[in-house]
């Protein structure tokens, strides 16, 4: 969280927290951002890990973009690290675009994958909504569509 300057984030504190939100019978929508500078590998199996762990409902997973004009954008750019200035992969879904400090791009992006599809899972979907029932009436029906939509090819 120091890397995008949300000190306000607390991940020490983030499974007390949703179980907190859990209590008062809220449904939690994670968005994750994978490809910082920390990020290792392990990156991928830690968070999905996490959030099977404390029950989160929901997620959306997207490969971190350096959009022109950002100060990632010019960082990156000054370290040679800007890998396509295709702007129609500029994405943040199918396409990496930059190379990862501590994986390949590839990794990156089989990664990516990796974690909508674990997510997605029945496996998952089971773990995650026994672990915290809220909303359960359409919670579980919006897990379901994410996984046929995987099967299919959709995101």
């Amino acid at each position: 969280m120091n890397e995008v300057h949300k000190g306000f984030n607390r991940v020490e504190e983030y499974a007390r927290v949703i179980a907190r939100i859990h209590s008062y019978g809220i449904a939690v929508q994670a968005g994750i951002v994978f490809g910082f500078d920390n990020d290792t590998e392990t990156i991928f199996s830690e968070t999905l890990d996490f959030l099977e762990t404390t029950g989160v409902q929901n997620a959306t997973f997207n490969i971190l973009t350096p959009y022109p004009g950002t100060r990632l954008y010019q960082r990156l750019e000054a370290e040679g690290r800007i890998l396509s200035r295709d702007w129609s992969k500029y994405n943040g879904r199918d396409d990496v675009v930059f190379q990862p400090r501590h994986m390949s791009a590839q990794a990156l992006l089989v990664g990516y994958r990796y974690a909508n599809r674990r997510f997605y899972s029945y496996r998952s979907i089971y773990r995650r909504l026994s672990h915290s029932r809220v909303g359960l009436w359409w919670t579980l029906p919006l897990n379901l569509a994410y996984l046929l939509a995987l099967r299919h090819g959709r995101k």
